[in-house]
């Protein structure tokens, strides 16, 4: 599947945690919306790097419980 973008801080570092690639994340908030792509290239600066630094183990006990919490939301809604 796709995965989704995170658009706060905090969700990207979790994020970040539990992925084994490092993201990158522009030095920008919000690149302005006219800009030709060559311009936004050559413009673009990146502003931090969230590294994963969590261990497998930690991964693994991360998304276990991600997953729990999933199950755990479906029978909150009777879809007729």
């Amino acid at each position: 599947g796709r995965a989704r973008r995170l658009r706060t801080p905090c969700a990207a570092r979790r994020q970040a945690r539990t992925v084994t690639r490092r993201p990158p994340n522009p030095a920008c908030a919000e690149p302005p919306s006219a800009s030709p792509h060559s311009r936004l290239r050559a413009n673009w600066q990146e502003g931090k790097r969230w590294s994963p630094d969590w261990s497998d183990e930690q991964r693994a006990d991360g998304y276990a419980g991600w997953q729990k919490a999933v199950q755990r939301t479906l029978d909150w809604v009777d879809v007729e």
